[in-house]
Order: structure tokens, then sequence, then C-alpha cells
């Protein structure tokens, strides 16, 4: 399995924290919230993190490379733009 870099960078138009998205959906709700955010590794590649926070303990829950309609629901909320980019 291919090793991916988890280290995310912000977004250089805003160099502001990423913005994080609830999970509205049915199946997903749950107590704390899980949230969202989608960002790109050093290989440019865009990682969707899901976690959960607790006090100021966060959790994990999953990460992958995000699909376009993701990146399209992120891009929309967190009002971000992704450009392709070619290695």
């Amino acid at each position: 399995m291919e090793q991916i870099s988890w280290r995310m960078r912000q977004p250089a138009e805003t160099g502001s924290a990423y913005e994080r998205c609830p999970d509205l959906r049915e199946d997903h709700l749950s107590d704390p919230p899980t949230l969202w955010f989608v960002a790109e590794n050093d290989r440019g590649a865009k990682i969707k993190v899901v976690f959960i926070q607790k006090g100021i303990d966060i959790y994990i829950r999953t990460a992958y490379v995000a699909n376009p309609v993701e990146l399209e629901i992120y891009a929309r909320h967190a009002n971000v733009t992704f450009t392709e980019k070619k290695l």
C-alpha cells in the first residue's frame, strides 16, 4: 500500500485554518457531531478527513481521497476553490 504524507497545508489564498463541516446525514449523526474537512497532502491529493472532537481531544474516524461530490460540497461551504495540479 502506498504511504501518504499527512502534513496538511492550509489554503494559500486564505492563510486561515480549515473550515470544518458537520456531517448531517442521518446515518452519520453522532454526539459529539462528526466533522470533516478537505486538504491537500504534499503530493497534491485532496484528502477528506472525518473526525470528532471531545473536549480538547480529536479522534480521526477516517481519511481518504475525496471524490468530486465531496470536493464540490466542501468548496461551497468553506468558500475555497480546488485546482488540478500536474505532477
